[in-house]
């Protein structure tokens, strides 16, 4: 007993591996978090199992079946279980765990359920969601293609040079002027950009005062009005930066405005007095 007990210290050593790579204990969590709702799933499977159970006792009595199958509640509830769940296994969980131990039934029993019924599981779910983020992140690359080629090229035909779809940089009349292309804003609605107002946000674009900005950088602002987009902290810091800086450009121009009117007031007051 005492060499079985120093070998069981053994299974300490796939905890250090556990430890040791992150994945592993992200899907470990991941298993601890689903107890509830995988015991609640539990729960009804065998309330199931266990209302068939009574059902097929009662309609098989006097038949091959009631002697084969369901000789006993117990006995039909193991093998429904089974065959519900594990029916590959359930010939040896029976006649070779169960002949020799109930409990060695038991304990495969619970070794299929946590590989191949939930790791297993586990696996495609993690597999679905890998395929979703990665299809997700290639359709916006391929959008993102797409509309920078597309833009690029209605500017170029607008302009009769071909050398122009190749600018780095962009004007805001020149923006302005590529937008209101024909196929401009059929292009960004193929990429799903939201073209409500989409005029008065080129001026918000430039509203620091630059003459040009990167083609890119428009390009990537322009991405950012997709629909599917959401606001986030950046972009209520960016706007509260902006409403700011308006507020103190509004604050300069009423004071220089007061300023006037008092030098005004100070005038007809003194042309009054001679």
């Amino acid at each position: 007993k005492s060499m079985r007990l120093l070998r069981a210290f053994r299974m300490y050593r796939v905890l250090k591996v556990l430890l040791a790579v992150p994945e592993l204990m992200v899907l470990v969590k991941g298993m601890v978090g689903a107890v509830r709702s995988l015991f609640c799933t539990l729960l009804l499977v065998l309330a199931v199992v266990y209302a068939f159970a009574i059902a097929f006792r009662q309609l098989t009595l006097g038949t091959p079946l009631e002697s084969q199958y369901f000789s006993s509640v117990p006995a039909s509830v193991s093998k429904l279980l089974l065959s519900a769940t594990v029916p590959d296994q359930a010939s040896m969980i029976e006649d070779d765990m169960g002949g020799e131990s109930v409990a060695f039934a038991i304990m495969f029993y619970c070794f299929i359920s946590m590989t191949s019924l939930i790791a297993l599981n586990m696996l495609l779910g993690v597999l679905v969601q890998v395929m979703s983020v990665t299809w997700s992140v290639e359709r916006e690359k391929v959008d993102a293609e797409f509309l920078n080629s597309r833009l690029r090229a209605l500017l170029a035909d607008s302009v009769g040079d071909p050398d122009v779809a190749n600018i780095s940089d962009i004007s805001e009349p020149m923006l302005r002027d590529m937008l209101e292309l024909e196929g401009a804003l059929d292009a960004m609605d193929l990429a799903d950009i939201n073209t409500a107002n989409i005029l008065e946000y080129v001026s918000v674009l430039f509203a620091s005062g630059v003459k040009d900005l990167p083609f890119a950088s428009v390009l990537e602002s322009l991405w950012q009005l997709r629909r599917q987009h959401y606001a986030t902290y950046k972009d209520i810091f960016d706007l509260r930066i902006m409403v700011s800086s308006s507020l103190a450009g509004m604050d300069d121009a009423l004071t220089s405005v007061s300023r006037d009117v008092k030098e005004l007031l100070r005038l007809q007051r003194g042309q009054r007095s001679e």
